[in-house]
Order: structure tokens, then C-alpha cells, then sequence
């Protein structure tokens, strides 16, 4: 069997054997009695964020001087996640409708299209790894009765919040790392080594700090709806609390077997909210929504698809 039927098999197996152990019926009645207006706010708040995911790409594409409409890059983003949600493919999808659109458009090889696809993939990853480490710094400095909500528990002889802290703080400190390695290999002469002078390129300092705030102003609006999502089923977590946990709730969702997004973020969300006290059932649905919200976009990229394009 092919690797590509194996993802989708392991997200489904994932929600099955969640759904295996909550309680349905609660579910169901949680589900009814959802506040629609915390749940409609969320999905204005992740249409915001589509814009300036939108905005972002624009920029990286006009370092490489190629000047696209705003119209064009919204167009074919949400036309991506429309993509995502008729294949159980993950938000790779995503940049596989992106690289095809781009193609039309321009003399650009692929190559230098997944190049700018992976700037802004890594643009994105920056700006969630360093919200959730600033969050969780300011927490633990600032506000340490948030950190009294969770279990005493320990990993490896550290209190969890501690770890989760550190997990941040190193993730931060090696992908801003990655920028400088790459280019003291270009400098050393080993730009003739394609892999290198690929990465070189994608991880260029300037290009990635031209859409560094755009990634950071994304976060905060995708943990926001999130929290949004999380009152909407009655879930009352402190605001910087979900803030600084989105490297624990986000990076699960873009899992290679994670289905739309469904499968490891539930579970991750489950394992991070059962350390607060509150039920399987409501951290389900509270993640459920949370996918919900993007399965509502892709019906608008369907519309999106039936309009002319104006690039």
C-alpha cells in the first residue's frame, strides 16, 4: 500500500478511537447548546487571518518580482482550502493549488515556487513558535496564578508548564539558528550544493522578516478564534493561557495524517485541556469547531473557484 493511503488511514483510526471513548450523546447535547455568537466570531476572526495569510504570500512573491492582485492571492488561497477539504491530503493542499496557480500565472519553475512556499511556511512556524514563547514568558513572569491552574505534575523532574517553556524557547532558538547556518554555508562556497542554495533562498533573513508581523498578527488571530471556539462549548480558559499554547494545539493540525486537519490536533487538545480539569467532550468539540470553521471557508472557496479570475 502507498504511503499516501496510509496518512489518511492513521487521522482516521486517530478520530475513531476518540470518538470510542467520549461520551457521543454528551457531545451531541454540547453541540446543540453551543453559543453560536462566540462560534460566529471565530469564524470572522479566521477570515481575517485568511486575508493577511493572504497579504503575506503577496509579499514573498513580490521579493521575487513577481507582483500579483490582493484579489488573486485570497482567490487562490481559499480556493486551496476548499482543495484540502475534498482531499484528505492536510494543508499541503493548500500550497499544491497555491504552486499550480502561481504556474499559470508566470515563467516561474516549480522549484521556485515551493521555494516561496516554503519562505512562507516557515514565516508562519516563526511567528507561532515565538507568540507561544513570548505568551508562556509573560505568563510565568507576570501572571504565575495561571500556571497554579494545572496539575503538579513532572517531566523529567520539571513541572509541565517549565517544559512546555523550554520545548518553545529551543524551538525558537533553532529555527532562528537555521537562517544563519544556511547562509554561512552560501558564504563558505557551498552554494553550488542545490539542497543548500534551496534553503539559502527560502530562508532568507530579509524576505523572511519583510512578512515576519503579518505571520505574528496570523497567530494571534488563529488562537484567538480558537479561544472563541473554546467559550462557544463553555470552556472558560484564560485568553493568554490558549495564546500560549499554540504550538501545542496548531502544529498536531498540520500533521502529514491529520485529515483536513482533523485527527492529532483533537487528541492534542484533549491531552492539553484534560491538564485543566475539563472533559474529554468539551475539548472534542471545541477542536471539532475549531475545524469546522475551516470547512465553512472552503465553501466559500468554492464560490471563489466559480469566479473569473482578475490577477
Amino acid at each position: 500500500m502507498k504511503i499516501s493511503f496510509l496518512k489518511p488511514i492513521i487521522g482516521s483510526i486517530i478520530i475513531l478511537i476518540i470518538i470510542y471513548f467520549i461520551d457521543v450523546n454528551k457531545t451531541i447535547d454540547l453541540l446543540i447548546n453551543i453559543d453560536l455568537i462566540w462560534f460566529t466570531l471565530s469564524i470572522c476572526i479566521i477570515f481575517i487571518a485568511c486575508l493577511v495569510i493572504s497579504r503575506r504570500y503577496q509579499k514573498i512573491l513580490r521579493y521575487h518580482k513577481l507582483k500579483t492582485k490582493f484579489y488573486f492571492q485570497l482567490k487562490i488561497y481559499y480556493e486551496g482550502i476548499a482543495f484540502t477539504n475534498l482531499l484528505p491530503i492536510g494543508h499541503i493542499g493548500i500550497d499544491l493549488w497555491r504552486s499550480k496557480a502561481i504556474k499559470n500565472i508566470s515563467d516561474f519553475s516549480y522549484l521556485k515556487i515551493l521555494n516561496t512556499l516554503l519562505s512562507d511556511r516557515v514565516s508562519g512556524l516563526l511567528g507561532l513558535v515565538l507568540v507561544s514563547t513570548l505568551i508562556s514568558i509573560i505568563i510565568y513572569f507576570f501572571y504565575p496564578n495561571i500556571i497554579f491552574l494545572m496539575p503538579n505534575l513532572n517531566i523529567l523532574t520539571i513541572s509541565i508548564f517549565d517544559f512546555y517553556l523550554i520545548l518553545c524557547i529551543s524551538l525558537s532558538l533553532f529555527l532562528i539558528s537555521l537562517f544563519f547556518i544556511f547562509r554561512i554555508l552560501g558564504i563558505m562556497n557551498f552554494s553550488n550544493v542545490k539542497f543548500i542554495k534551496y534553503f539559502k533562498d527560502a530562508l532568507n533573513i530579509k524576505l523572511i522578516t519583510n512578512s515576519f508581523i503579518l505571520s505574528l498578527i496570523n497567530n494571534i488571530l488563529v488562537m484567538t478564534a480558537f479561544w472563541c471556539c473554546a467559550h462557544s462549548v463553555g470552556i472558560e480558559l484564560p485568553y493568554l493561557l490558549i495564546l500560549g499554547m499554540g504550538v501545542a494545539i496548531i502544529i498536531p493540525s498540520v500533521l502529514p495524517f491529520a485529515i483536513a486537519g482533523f485527527g492529532p490536533r483533537e487528541a492534542g487538545v484533549i491531552v492539553v485541556f484534560s491538564l485543566f480539569g475539563i472533559g474529554m467532550e468539551e475539548a472534542f468539540l471545541c477542536s471539532l469547531l475549531f475545524g469546522l470553521i475551516f470547512i465553512i471557508h472552503g465553501l466559500l472557496g468554492a464560490i471563489f473557484y466559480m469566479m473569473p479570475n482578475k490577477n
